[in-house]
């Protein structure tokens, strides 16, 4: 009988340690990956230089344009704060309705900024030079970018897909460098 006892025992042991294991998001295609992105199906890690700043096209409409590069660790940035390098990456120009930085919103995935505010020109480069990241061989052609903000730290979370329907998501959360 107590043998009994204790396989039955051990047998809700086994079904409640694996039931734990198992997260709501195991078999979640959704998923959204931290601090990386996701396209085609390979995950890339935005892990090196972030940085963000007002952006240095002169504009003579009364919303604000704003920039922010996310890159793994084969980007860096030379003395000038010129990005070199070859990796992955991802460069999001918003325009906002704001001359005050860039507000905490939804903002609307398009390809180019000439569309009325609140929106985000979003480019991405796999395993690129630099130059390849900046000039936008890969530019998202719907999704959206959601941004929002927790003290000096700064969320981003982002869904889209490109002219050839590779689907991208992803995000990043951390400080970034101003320039």
């Amino acid at each position: 009988m107590k043998t009994f006892k204790l396989l039955g025992l051990l047998a809700a042991l086994f079904i409640i340690v694996t039931t734990a294991a198992c997260g709501g998001d195991d078999d979640n295609p959704d998923f959204i990956f931290q601090n990386a992105f996701r396209v085609s199906g390979i995950t890339h890690p935005l892990n090196g230089v972030a940085f963000g700043g007002d952006d240095p096209f002169e504009s003579d409409e009364p919303d604000s344009l704003y920039s922010i590069i996310l890159v793994d660790d084969g980007y860096s940035l030379n003395a000038d704060t010129t990005l070199i390098g070859t990796g992955s990456g991802m460069l999001f120009f918003f325009k906002s309705n704001s001359t005050n930085g860039l507000p905490d919103g939804q903002y609307n995935v398009v390809e180019d900024l000439d569309t009325a505010a609140p929106i985000v020109v979003v480019s991405y480069v796999v395993n690129g030079l630099a130059e390849d990241l900046i000039f936008g061989d890969d530019i998202l052609e719907d999704g959206s970018v959601t941004v929002g903000t927790d003290g000096a730290m700064r969320t981003l979370i982002f869904d889209g897909t490109d002219a050839n329907g590779n689907t991208l998501t992803g995000s990043y959360s951390g400080e970034l460098r101003i320039n």
